[in-house]
């Protein structure tokens, strides 16, 4: 084997570059859960946050990692919303870790269904199911 090629025992392990790691965040949840974010709820939050329309959007659409200031502004203004404290990692997460499954759990939902909250096949997404019954609309009685 030539010297200068490592072998893959000795070969330095690879990560990915803090600003490339995939951030997971619940912001849609969160607005679903709330009066305040439910009806023009992107531009609401924007002006809570004091950012752009935009990169709440963007946020939303899953095109961008939140920064650390982002997230702050974020879970401030859902502790606001909420009246209760929220941990930043409940609002966004690296690979999803979040530190509550659900954001049910996170505000005190008794276990809520909004229309969001169900896939194209009538099942609940994991997001919800904490709570709620994790059935299809249609085999519930």
């Amino acid at each position: 084997m030539p010297h200068n090629i490592p072998d893959s025992h000795n070969a330095p392990c690879r990560h990915l570059p803090v600003n490339l790691v995939l951030v997971e965040n619940r912001i849609r949840a969160f607005m679903e859960h709330s009066t305040r974010y439910a009806f023009m709820g992107s531009m609401r939050l924007a002006k809570d946050c004091g950012v752009s329309d935009a990169a709440i959007c963007r946020l939303l659409s899953g095109y961008g990692s939140p920064s650390y200031a982002m997230i702050v502004r974020l879970t401030q203004a859902f502790e606001k919303e909420f009246k209760q404290a929220i941990d930043p990692r409940d609002v966004a997460a690296i690979d999803g870790a979040f530190l509550t499954p659900t954001v049910c759990e996170v505000v005190g939902c008794k276990g809520c269904t909004p229309q969001a909250a169900w896939n194209d096949d009538d099942t609940l997404k994991p997001e919800y199911a904490g709570k709620a019954d994790s059935r299809s609309r249609k085999e519930r009685p």
